[in-house]
């Protein structure tokens, strides 16, 4: 079992700042179409985090619904893809 850490980050511009707690072995790639499209690469890096662990610290980003199960949190101001 991994340890609780936290994670600080934000988008490239900074407009949307977070910090979440997440279990420090929990990491996966994705490779499905969306994912793919949504960060411009072969696959996507993805740390699972329950939305109680997630504060938005400057303010929430903005959300696309990208297929009836999946939405995706990003900065409207540059692009950044934050959430899933």
């Amino acid at each position: 079992m991994g340890t609780e850490v936290e994670l600080k980050g934000s988008c490239q511009c900074g407009a949307v700042r977070f910090r979440a707690r997440a279990k420090s072995d929990e990491a996966y790639y994705c490779h499905c179409a969306m994912c793919r499209r949504a960060f411009g690469n072969i696959f996507a890096t993805l740390v699972p985090v329950a939305k109680a662990d997630v504060t938005w610290e400057t303010r929430a980003p903005d959300y696309y619904a990208s297929s009836k199960i999946a939405r995706r949190g990003f900065c409207a101001k540059c692009g950044t893809p934050l959430s899933f």
